[in-house]
């Protein structure tokens, strides 16, 4: 975000927005890979998507503790590949933009991160 500079009619501060929340929720499926044995814990891998409130695709692939037989709870985690808008290379935090610009110009990137999962297998 800009912030004027006292003084400075021309000039506004481009200011790091302050991280609210680390967490972001997602709606998304998770698909699980794994053996097949008659024990009630298993470990599988996952791989899946997830769409967040910006309505950007996330890339979800980790690992799966299952527990169950037939019923599963599946507790998953991994690495998340996410689209991000950062500001644009031209600017940088602490610089200074044209009072003229309305916003900040970003630009899209991808960006890695952590994932948790807890889901149910809904069928045998």
């Amino acid at each position: 975000r800009t912030e004027p500079i006292t003084g400075d009619a021309v000039n506004n501060k481009i200011v790091q927005n302050t991280n609210k929340t680390k967490i972001m929720p997602a709606l998304g499926a998770l698909m699980h890979f794994y053996e097949e044995r008659p024990q009630g814990v298993n470990w599988g891998g996952a791989f899946g998507l997830s769409i967040n409130n910006d309505t950007h695709v996330n890339y979800h692939g980790g690992l799966s503790v299952l527990f169950g037989d037939t019923q599963r709870i599946i507790l998953s985690g991994g690495a998340t590949l996410s689209q991000v808008k950062l500001i644009s290379d031209d600017y940088q935090v602490g610089g200074t933009i044209p009072v003229s610009t309305s916003a900040v110009p970003t630009s899209n990137y991808y960006r890695w991160g952590w994932f948790l999962g807890l889901t149910y297998n809904l069928s045998n």
